[in-house]
């Protein structure tokens, strides 16, 4: 999720009644640096992420042992700005806003790594967009009804008084962009029987609200089919994409290190581009994910690149965005 909706669920941290004794500076620093804190890693360690995680905006941040060290160090810094009676419940909000982030991740299109550096196994349920205005507008409105509410007797500004409402509504449109998720998962499996045999299928959510999805049908004949699906259950193509399951220099990818730390991480692998094999037995390969991308673009994030020598080890590699053309050979990422 973004950095707004993000920082609405840290406001509404800093109103909960067991900090009402904390200063309001202290309380809204605190709530607002853990709810967006896991997000330094696409910063701070952004030129250690290709080694590290290679697909996708999640990083070690998002991990349990990630959030448990900043964790710690959110405690460290507020330890000074508040009393001591008030410190356990200071190093619980943390630990609230840290798990309210890593959760409202899972939920989008995301996918958490959230056992590393255990596994790079990736976890999320991709109910939500990552920029979701409806989702937002429902953890706002709570807010600026109680901030105005309370401001007109009192003439002075400080954090309205937490209201069970907002809590009510967001599951309420959790649930409903759950069920959207799976009636165009229904939809998608509908629309290509008769074809050849799915073997899988993907939705995320596409744009504002769940009313647009992004579908993606793995069929046997190993290709991606994707198409975007409207809750009404309308379908319009969107290309398809080969999962270079087949293809040798695709597998003689994988088995390096860096291909099959993608392929653990990625959700809907393809092969987005590979070269003929050149007189001195090297070739390059392109793999992407279907799933970080758009439709509505050509341009795929994430996508890893590769340069194999004749003895099959990587000779160079890198991961940066892509040009993709569905329903055509795939194109040069570069």
């Amino acid at each position: 999720m973004d950095f707004l909706i993000h920082s609405l669920i840290g406001l509404h941290l800093a109103r909960l009644p067991a900090l009402a004794g904390v200063p309001l500076g202290a309380r809204l620093l605190l709530c607002l640096a853990a709810s967006n804190a896991p997000d330094l890693d696409r910063f701070l360690l952004l030129p250690l992420r290709e080694n590290l995680l290679p697909v996708g905006t999640a990083g070690p941040l998002h991990s349990l042992p990630g959030a448990a060290l900043l964790g710690a160090v959110l405690a460290a810094i507020a330890r000074p700005l508040v009393e001591p009676r008030y410190r356990r419940a200071v190093s619980l909000l943390a630990a609230a806003g840290l798990g309210l982030h890593l959760l409202g991740d899972a939920l989008s299109v995301e996918r958490l790594p959230l056992f590393w550096p255990f596994s790079s196994h990736r976890f999320g349920v991709a109910w939500v967009a990552g920029r979701d205005a409806w989702l937002g507008l429902l953890l706002a409105v709570p807010l600026l009804h109680g901030f105005f509410a309370d401001l007109w007797p009192r003439g002075r500004v400080h954090l309205p008084s937490p209201r069970p409402g907002a809590v009510l509504l967001v599951a309420l449109y959790l649930a409903v962009c759950a069920a959207a998720k799976a009636r165009v998962l229904q939809a998608t499996w509908l629309h290509h029987q008769g074809g050849p045999e799915i073997e899988e299928v993907q939705a995320y959510p596409l744009g504002l609200g769940p009313f647009l999805w992004t579908t993606l049908a793995r069929t046997e004949d190993r290709l991606w089919h994707r198409s975007v699906v409207s809750v009404l259950g309308t379908i319009t193509p969107a290309g398809t994409f080969p999962t270079g399951d087949a293809d040798p220099r695709v597998q003689i990818a994988l088995q390096t290190a860096a291909g099959a730390e993608f392929h653990r991480s990625a959700r809907a692998p393809f092969l987005a581009r590979a070269t003929e094999i050149e007189e001195d037995g090297s070739f390059e390969v392109a793999l992407g994910d279907l799933r970080l991308g758009d439709p509505r673009s050509d341009r795929l994030p994430w996508v890893l690149w590769m340069r194999i020598g004749p003895d099959f080890s990587p000779r160079a590699w890198a991961i940066g965005a892509a040009r993709i053309e569905g329903g055509r050979p795939p194109s040069d990422p570069h």
